[in-house]
C-alpha cells in the first residue's frame, strides 16, 4: 500500500480463501458446525471478490 502497487491483492485474497477453508474444514472435525460454516462463507466471498478484482 505504501508503493500504491496493487498487483498482487487478487491473489493475497484468493489465499486468504484458501486458508479459511482449512480452517473451516478443521473447525467441521472439532463439531464446531457454525464456526465451520461462517469460515467457510468467509472463504467463498474471498474468492468471489479475488476473482472478480482479477476480471475488472
Amino acid at each position: 500500500m505504501l508503493t500504491h502497487s496493487y498487483q498482487f491483492l487478487s491473489f493475497l485474497n484468493i489465499l486468504l480463501g484458501f486458508t479459511m477453508l482449512v480452517l473451516g474444514a478443521i473447525e467441521w472435525q472439532k463439531r464446531k458446525k457454525t464456526s465451520a460454516w461462517l469460515l467457510l462463507l468467509v472463504a467463498l466471498f474471498s474468492w468471489f471478490v479475488g476473482i472478480y478484482r482479477m476480471t475488472i
